[in-house]
């Protein structure tokens, strides 16, 4: 028997939280160190383009379904250490709201390593800071299927899972009996409700492309709003495989 399980997180949402971990030896501030560490994707763009990449990542990673619209526009200050190797260090977040502390410190925990950065030719620690205002999405992108739901953030959750288990080649994915597989993927949904940023990550090479087909199939949403503007929606999602 084979099975598919499709796991929708959607995540919306830049911020992050307090943690205190402990963080020793030379730390560089991100405006001054010679050479800043690099966010996957950044290798050949200045420092702005890690700093963006960041904040896009918390955009993704955030589950903005746990804040209370109530909290809409709070500011949030963040401050994160990166050690030698690129990996989180020590975090905190100033907000005075604890729904956002908490789901901060998640979305935080999750950040990738980067390629650590350099001062006086040495790797070394580096501190970045940044300030974020929690601007929610009135409402996310949708399909026309789902132009009448009342609500359009879980009809399109079944319908992005609907659309790929009808395009999902299973006979194409190579795979050991009794193996499971994982390939993560996450996208953006533009102003113009096209899929952009596509990326497919995973150990199984087969598994990957017939996810990435699938989801190039995806139609043409009606795009998100934020503050009654279209706004571009990242998504992040992954998918387990297994044969019995």
């Amino acid at each position: 028997m084979k099975y598919l399980a499709i796991l929708f997180l959607m995540l919306v949402f830049p911020t992050a939280n307090s943690q205190e971990n402990k963080a020793s030896g030379k730390i560089v501030p991100f405006n001054t160190v010679e050479q800043p560490p690099v966010y996957e994707g950044c290798e050949i763009e200045d420092r702005d383009c890690t700093l963006k990449k960041i904040t896009q990542f918390f955009e993704t990673e955030f589950k903005q379904e746990t804040i209370p619209d109530s909290l809409n526009g709070s500011e949030i200050s963040v401050k994160l250490i990166l050690d030698e190797t690129g990996s989180l260090a020590w975090h905190r977040v100033d907000t005075d709201s604890p729904e956002i502390k908490k789901e901060a410190t998640r979305s935080l925990n999750e950040l990738p390593f980067l390629i650590p950065a350099k001062h006086d030719g040495i790797e070394t620690r580096v501190m970045i800071d940044f300030v974020m205002k929690l601007n929610l999405f009135e409402t996310p992108p949708y399909p026309e299927e789902c132009k009448n739901a009342e609500n359009k953030k879980e009809c399109l959750s079944i319908f992005i899972q609907k659309h790929l288990f009808q395009t999902f080649h299973k006979s194409r994915i190579k795979a050991k009996k009794k193996e499971k597989i994982k390939t993560d993927f996450s996208f953006v949904i533009n102003k113009e409700g096209k899929i952009v940023e596509l990326k497919v990550e995973g150990k199984n090479e087969s598994l990957n492309e017939v996810v990435q087909k699938a989801l190039k199939t995806l139609p043409t949403f009606y795009p998100a709003t934020k503050a009654g503007e279209k706004a571009s929606y990242p998504l992040k999602l992954f998918v387990t495989y297994g044969k019995n």
